[in-house]
């Protein structure tokens, strides 16, 4: 088990350097900096593929109502893959969700390419903000900040080293009681 303390002021400044063009960047950037603030420090930590699927709650996710991968009271990333597998079967899927089905599609291609998927954002509890305060976390769980449609990729595929688990925390303890 790894976790390598980061220097929190380059890691965010890193990500403000990228100039994300995706459709979700401005929301990773908000989520980041309310992260920022609640938490003093920022690690780096090696998740197991058993870890990535159990301990990290996914905040409520959704197109329309019709296609819902997440409920508002979240659920396990096991569970938010399970309901994707369901979803993608779906007839309109790629037209009532174009942006979600090309996130999908384009983390998928990446893996197959065994391309790195960058860092998976996480928090030792909900950000404040909008539907992340009706998230409901067990104890013991790490909170999903950013990287959705590439986690459901890595873990339907198994491939948890294509990435960096970077997770939000006040304490390095915290973190240890989640992966002993």
């Amino acid at each position: 088990m790894a976790i390598v303390k980061l220097d929190k002021k380059n890691f965010l400044q890193e990500i403000l350097d990228s100039k994300g063009n995706d459709a979700t960047y401005a929301s990773k950037i908000r989520n980041l900096l309310i992260a920022n603030k609640m938490f003093s420090d920022v690690y780096q930590v090696n998740l197991s593929f058993k870890q990535v699927g159990e301990c990290i709650i996914i905040p409520w996710h959704t197109h329309r109502e019709e296609f819902e991968l997440v409920p508002k009271k979240g659920l396990l990333l096991m569970g938010a893959a399970k309901n994707y597998l369901q979803v993608n079967n779906c007839p309109d899927y790629q037209k009532r969700a174009p942006n979600c089905f090309e996130a999908f599609k384009t983390a998928f291609r990446q893996i197959e390419n065994n391309d790195f998927l960058g860092d998976i954002i996480l928090t030792l509890r909900p950000i404040d903000y909008d539907y992340y305060n009706q998230l409901e976390q067990p104890q013991g769980k790490f909170s999903h900040v950013d990287g959705l449609h590439r986690l459901i990729a890595i873990y339907l595929t198994g491939r948890v080293d294509l990435a960096n688990y970077v997770v939000f925390s006040d304490s390095i303890e915290e973190i240890k009681l989640i992966v002993h």
